[in-house]
């Protein structure tokens, strides 16, 4: 399967006011990750220490505030197809369980650190921020896991890339359409889409289905849900264990994160 870029994707057209918008986003995430890859070595001067601050709710996590984030006009949105009965179904789920919310069903190992990430394909710092987990999670693949959540709050074009990366997880390619959407310099077209999915090795027209179903409306209420309950404010934003992180950070302090949660141990309310 090729990682490039399908031949059908359309580049911006600046007559278009909400893709002027979305090619200056684009523009900004070059300029953000050129500033932001400069920050390690500053970073390496800063102390291995962290400000928490506990939340009362839920009980046994904390807050630490990291860097930028962006935010869109309504951070705690809910789909058209979601409706308010869904998204308070959703929070009663969540507050059920919140490390299976947060985490996923995999059973956990002595040492392993969980990474639940919220993203939106049109953030910045998300982009940024996405390869350092999964350059992460690749060189220590049993002591990080990356459970990825979609919150797309920048716009409809950051909602449809939301519902194709969900839609082809069912078909076993999420991270491949991840990677490839936080990378990409397209308007999201239909087309492109579908061109990305054959390039995946996955059914466009099952994934275009996929994209309207329940299940994926469900999952956006689960992380809105979550996002909302941990008091999230704008993308990139993580949850490392017990400890919630609003902002961008980078590899140096989330590594120190990392291994502090691993000193600690698993999060007592989740065992």
């Amino acid at each position: 399967m090729s990682d490039q870029e399908p031949p059908h994707a359309r580049p911006d057209e600046a007559k278009n006011p909400s893709r002027r918008n979305l090619l200056f986003v684009g523009g900004a995430a070059v300029a953000a990750a050129g500033a932001w890859y400069g920050w390690p070595a500053l970073e390496r001067l800063i102390p291995r220490s962290f400000a928490f601050e506990p939340y009362d709710n839920p009980t046994g996590f904390r807050r630490f505030s990291a860097g930028p984030l962006t935010t869109g006009a309504d951070v705690l949105f809910g789909l058209d197809d979601t409706p308010t009965k869904g998204a308070g179904l959703a929070t009663k789920a969540v507050r059920t369980d919140i490390c299976t919310a947060l985490f996923g069903r995999s059973p956990t190992a002595q040492g392993l650190v969980r990474i639940a990430s919220f993203s939106d394909y049109n953030c910045p710092y998300c982009r940024v921020l996405s390869d350092i987990l999964q350059d992460i999670e690749a060189r220590s693949p049993s002591k990080v896991r990356i459970t990825w959540h979609e919150w797309p709050t920048l716009g409809r074009s950051s909602q449809i890339m939301a519902r194709a990366a969900l839609a082809a997880h069912r078909q076993g390619a999420y991270e491949a359409f991840h990677t490839s959407l936080m990378r990409s310099r397209f308007v999201p077209t239909i087309d492109y889409l579908r061109e990305l999915a054959r390039n995946k090795g996955i059914d466009p027209t099952v994934m275009s289905k996929d994209m309207r179903s329940s299940g994926v409306a469900w999952e956006f209420a689960l992380s809105s849900a979550l996002a909302k309950i941990f008091g999230f404010r704008g993308t990139p934003a993580l949850v490392v264990e017990r400890t919630a992180v609003a902002g961008a950070i980078g590899r140096p302090i989330l590594q120190a994160l990392i291994e502090l949660e691993r000193r600690e141990g698993p999060i007592t309310s989740c065992t």
